[in-house]
């Protein structure tokens, strides 16, 4: 089944399997392309969108399970906590799991001295 197929009733694991056969270039993150770039290979652009705004009490389970397999996890991640994004799983965490871990590095950056 082509990646773009995908819908909502497709599993995680077929989510990640059908989204990691594309090509990935590894050297592709580390140009100057737009902002963004990094986007284009995240598994979360080839499934269902709403699994990454589950509603009140609804599990992010199948989300943080796409998230674990994705490539570009830790710039998803990055950008997240960089924009404060109060929205959605990114990087495989919540707003408020994102926001614990915001302040975890303050703190840490704190005690060593360093400058955020």
């Amino acid at each position: 089944m082509p990646s773009h197929a995908i819908s909502g009733s497709a599993t995680a694991f077929e989510t990640a399997r059908a989204a990691s056969d594309h090509q990935h270039d590894p050297k592709a993150d580390e140009t100057d392309a737009a902002p963004g770039h990094w986007r284009d290979h995240a598994l979360c652009a080839h499934a269902d969108p709403d699994l990454w705004f589950p509603e009140p009490g609804e599990s992010a389970h199948t989300a943080k399970v796409l998230c674990g397999w994705c490539p570009v996890r830790e710039q998803c991640l990055a950008w997240a906590l960089d924009t404060k994004e109060p929205y959605g799983i990114c990087g495989g965490l919540t707003p408020l799991e994102r926001h614990a871990l915001s302040i975890r590095r303050a703190a840490e950056d704190e005690s060593t001295g360093q400058v955020a």
